[in-house]
């Protein structure tokens, strides 16, 4: 060992470029480590800069009294919406739903020869009790029937029009494509009987 410490001992002392390049090594290493540790401060600085801002808006969210009442209103509206949403059993109930529904408002409307047809419902990735369900309306009649029609598809939460094409002449042939929603519910079984 110690012949060994002595070679390395010469060699040093020997190679003048042996010295200089590890001293550039180390004046390398000493900058980046200097840069890093810059970075790192600055990343900390702005990380408890974002949490002490957070922790302002908390502190003034909880000074303010109405936040208890505007929650409470909050899930008031949203239980309302929820409430107009049909409940199916499956996703064949929701096809079903949603054909019946379509017909119903072209009917009362004024639209005659309504032909629906829909997809398979789907399930809406990250809400396990929502369906999804799109079909297409197809019927006659006048134009303003087909304006009442979009007028009552637009009062429906759960439902959303994605395109209407309506072809002119006497009867107008109107073709409605329509987005629908149905929340699961979950105290029926699928197949229709009682539990």
């Amino acid at each position: 060992m110690n012949g060994l410490l002595r070679d390395l001992a010469s060699q040093w002392q020997g190679n003048r470029r042996l010295r200089i390049v590890l001293g550039l090594a180390l004046l390398i290493a000493a900058a980046h480590l200097a840069v890093s540790l810059g970075e790192a401060r600055q990343a900390g600085i702005a990380r408890y800069q974002s949490d002490a801002a957070l922790l302002a808006r908390l502190e003034g969210a909880a000074a303010d009294a109405g936040w208890k009442a505007r929650a409470e209103q909050a899930m008031a509206a949203l239980a309302a919406a929820e409430a107009r949403f049909i409940r199916v059993a499956g996703a064949g109930e929701a096809q079903a739903e949603l054909q019946a529904h379509l017909a119903g408002l072209a009917g009362s409307v004024g639209l005659a020869d309504a032909r629906v047809r829909s997809e398979a419902a789907v399930g809406v990735e990250a809400q396990p009790d929502l369906l999804e369900v799109v079909a297409r309306l197809d019927a006659s009649g006048p134009v303003l029937a087909a304006d009442a029609l979009l007028l009552a598809l637009a009062t429906e939460p759960a439902l959303r029009v994605e395109r209407v094409e309506v072809n002119d002449g006497t009867p107008a042939r109107i073709q409605v494509f329509v987005r629908g929603y149905f929340l699961l519910d979950a105290a029926r079984p699928a197949n229709g009987t009682a539990p």
